[in-house]
């Protein structure tokens, strides 16, 4: 039977608690230094992000930051999962206040893409960060494929709520009779259907039932929202790089009018769901 002495004992217990402190207090410093970038995001591109400049904000050397972060594109991972995760909690915040106000789900829908508008609006270079010119010389890991799909994922919650909650059996969408009218080719291959189906299953499971959701998920459903994400994301990019210069210079209103145009193909109504 091994024996501990009671130096030994005390010390070992002691030690919990001192790595407790010790974690907090690097993790504090992590989100220091993220919070840091993230505000020299505000005047300089991701491309032009240095550790020698979030060293002398910070007032340390540079070396210190390594202590915290493997080097920059450590950091940038970070950043990039930071950025999509806030972009979605935006999203998600509006659509708690649309539902807690008894909203439909059209409504949910106008609110989640111009919640996404004014975040990016107030974010632009973390916005470019995710959804811009890639960053040379670096390639973003697997890691940040789930914090991406969190954005999609509040479109698709929208979708699935709007159509549980008014017992719609089917979607009114304009592409579906175009695909079965043989003139074009499928609205999306079947590889890439099953993908997303799997992704579904593992996302949209619980109480939910995703796995039941996925298969029931038709290509033309598949397509629309994808369609939706799509065209979201591109008219924030296409305006905050004044790519509608000349032509939209109401860029809220016409988000407004194509987010509804998008809601309509989806068949997201005014009907409001039954709390009963």
């Amino acid at each position: 039977m091994m024996t501990v002495r009671r130096g030994e004992e005390a010390s070992r217990i002691g030690d919990a608690p001192e790595r407790r402190v010790q974690s907090n207090e690097h993790d504090a410093v992590r989100l220091r230094i993220l919070r840091v970038a993230e505000h020299q995001l505000a005047t300089v591109s991701p491309s032009q992000l240095s550790m020698r400049g979030i060293a002398r904000e910070l007032r340390v050397t540079v070396g210190a930051l390594y202590r915290y972060f493997d080097g920059r594109d450590d950091l940038l991972t970070e950043l990039i999962e930071r950025a999509y995760s806030d972009l979605a909690q935006s999203m998600n915040d509006a659509d708690a206040e649309v539902q807690h106000s008894g909203g439909s789900a059209r409504q949910r829908w106008i609110a989640v893409w111009e919640a996404a508008s004014a975040w990016s609006q107030r974010h632009i270079q973390r916005f470019y960060l995710i959804y811009g010119t890639p960053v040379i010389g670096y390639a973003a890991p697997d890691s940040t494929v789930e914090p991406a799909g969190q954005v999609v994922r509040v479109l698709l919650n929208v979708y699935l709520d709007g159509h549980s909650s008014t017992g719609m059996s089917e979607t009114p969408l304009g592409w579906t009779s175009a695909a079965n009218s043989g003139t074009v080719g499928p609205l999306i291959a079947e590889e890439d259907l099953e993908r997303i189906r799997g992704w579904v299953r593992q996302h949209v499971g619980g109480a939910r039932g995703g796995a039941d959701i996925a298969d029931g998920l038709s290509a033309a459903e598949v397509f629309a929202v994808i369609s939706a994400w799509t065209a979201l994301i591109g008219t924030i990019a296409f305006s905050l790089g004044s790519h509608y210069r000349g032509s939209i210079e109401d860029v809220q209103v016409y988000l407004r009018s194509l987010a509804l145009d998008h809601a309509t193909r989806l068949g997201l109504t005014d009907v409001t769901p039954n709390l009963e």
